[in-house]
């Protein structure tokens, strides 16, 4: 009985430990057109790299974890090239927010790698 205990709990281990890896392009080719879309897919565990370039537009802003444990990180290691450009400043005002890690994502949640520039730091 023990063995089968021992048996079941490492193919369980082995499952839960396989991550996905996602690639993102600026441009909107790779696994996901945005990082949104690729966050939606994600479950707790996986990995979404960004290549280098300014990622912009609807899906790479107000982007949500939706409460998934999850890796975004910039790919080249250099966070001056990879940019998340939220496109929030209208005038002297900032409307939009980058990211939004508010659902009990925990501390495992990793950003890394890349810059966040032009968005609302609060969400007012």
């Amino acid at each position: 009985m023990r063995r089968w205990i021992a048996v079941a709990a490492v193919l369980l281990l082995a499952f839960a430990v396989h991550a996905e890896v996602y690639t993102l392009n600026a441009d909107g080719t790779g696994d996901y057109a945005n990082i949104q879309s690729a966050i939606n897919a994600c479950v707790s565990g996986d990995v979404i790299q960004l290549e280098d370039g300014v990622y912009t537009g609807s899906g790479n802003r107000d982007i949500d974890f939706a409460g998934k444990t999850i890796t975004l990180c910039g790919v080249s290691g250099n966070a001056e090239d990879c940019i998340i450009d939220i496109e929030g400043v209208h005038g002297n005002y900032v409307s939009e927010r980058g990211l939004m890690i508010d659902s009990g994502e925990g501390p495992e949640t990793t950003i890394r790698d890349l810059s966040i520039i032009n968005g609302d730091g609060d969400g007012s």
